[in-house]
C-alpha cells in the first residue's frame, strides 16, 4: 500500500487479474487505519514468511500514515512515515511542506 503518486512495492492494481474485485480503502475514511490494523494482525497469524512480514510491516507504516492524514499531520508521501512512527531517515523533513522525509530513497523519489 502506499499513494495514489506512489504505489509502492506491494502494487496491487499491478498485480491484480484483469477481472479481480478490489476494494480500496482511502486515508480520509474514519476507518481505515483501524482495519488495516487488523488485516496485519491477521495475516501475522497465519504467515511468517519475510515478504508476508515486509508487507505487514508496509501496511502498519500505511495505517500509521492514514491516522496522520485524518489529523491533518505532516507523513511522508514516499515511505508513509510519520513523526511518530519514525523512519530510517529520522523523520526530518526534505521539504518545507513535510510531505518527504529525509531517507535515501524518499529523496530520490522526491527529485524525480
Amino acid at each position: 500500500m502506499a499513494t495514489k503518486a506512489h504505489p509502492g512495492k506491494y502494487d496491487c492494481h499491478a498485480k491484480a487479474e484483469p477481472n479481480e474485485p478490489l476494494f480500496i480503502i482511502l486515508g480520509r475514511d474514519r476507518f481505515a487505519e483501524h482495519l488495516v490494523r487488523i488485516w496485519a494482525a491477521l495475516c501475522a497469524m497465519e504467515d511468517v514468511r519475510q515478504e508476508k512480514l515486509d508487507k505487514i510491516s508496509e501496511a502498519l507504516h500505511c495505517a500509521n500514515a492514514m491516522q496522520a492524514y485524518r489529523k491533518g499531520r505532516p507523513y511522508c508521501h514516499v515511505c508513509l512515515c510519520t513523526e511518530e512512527a519514525g523512519c530510517e531517515g529520522g523523520c526530518s523533513w526534505a521539504n518545507k511542506e513535510k510531505t518527504v522525509c529525509t531517507t535515501p530513497a524518499c529523496l530520490a523519489a522526491y527529485v524525480i
